[in-house]
């Protein structure tokens, strides 16, 4: 009888340390400072922009995941732009939700050659991060794709269609600069919270926390902190708030 019990003993031990092996986790941390800087693009006629659009999973009826963006900025797109800072010009982060056939998509948007962003896509492809979540249907599709040759120049190719040639030019470098400050937000609070679990289950309730915390610090603070320096720089000009209002920060 005691063959009969230590056989499924020593398989379930087996799986059991399977399953550990496979829900252990490794946390990167990114130094600030080795991110990619803003620099004046070359004009090389390879340079441009290019997404790597990360399609997630969204319940009808329910809340985006908004966490999951959160998680992916911080474990996966970071270390991949930071270890090919030296390539890229521009960087910036997009994020929607709506319920339509896009749905919830977390973008990095990057400036550079076709060759550099195949490699930071590598590198993210590569994540173990990326594929657990892709596993276990937190994320449904990752790809590469070139933001469209419009009439105007390279750099302003990300902007918005509708904005004065003089926006369109100049904005990438403001949403890079937000980027980073909303990803540097998230590895402080990470880094103040702390971490010291090893499955996926806690790194996705660190980050529902870390996500939390930071949504809280921009309701607290941004009208302050973002909104009214940055109408300060402007020389406090009000500005028409859907096409209606005048409004000072």
């Amino acid at each position: 009888m005691s063959r009969h019990i230590t056989l499924p003993a020593v398989v379930l031990l087996a799986l059991m340390t399977m399953l550990s092996a496979c829900t252990r986790v490794v946390v990167v941390d990114t130094p600030m400072e080795a991110l990619p800087k803003a620099t004046i693009a070359s004009g090389d006629a390879g340079e441009g922009w290019w997404d790597i659009e990360f399609k997630m999973s969204w319940v009808e009826d329910e809340e985006p995941d908004w966490f999951i963006d959160t998680l992916i900025a911080d474990q996966v797109c970071a270390p991949a732009i930071a270890a090919h800072a030296d390539f890229i010009a521009l960087w910036r982060f997009h994020r929607r939700a709506y319920p339509d056939d896009i749905g919830h998509r977390f973008t990095l948007r990057v400036f550079a050659d076709q060759l550099s962003v195949e490699q930071v896509l590598k590198d993210i492809e590569g994540s173990s991060v990326l594929h657990w979540l892709e596993t276990d249907g937190w994320v449904e599709s990752v790809k590469m794709v070139q933001r469209p040759r419009l009439d105007d120049p390279p750099v302003a190719r990300a902007s918005g269609v509708r904005w004065s040639p003089e926006i369109k030019a100049s904005w990438p470098w403001f949403i890079m600069g937000v980027s980073q400050a909303w990803l540097s937000m998230i590895m402080e609070v990470s880094k103040e919270q702390g971490f010291e679990g090893t499955s996926k289950w806690a790194l996705l309730d660190h980050y529902r926390e870390v996500n939390e915390r930071v949504s809280v610090q921009w309701q607290q603070f941004g009208q302050d902190a973002y909104l009214h320096h940055l109408s300060g720089i402007f020389g406090y000009v009000p500005l028409v708030i859907r096409g209606e209002y005048l409004k000072r920060f």
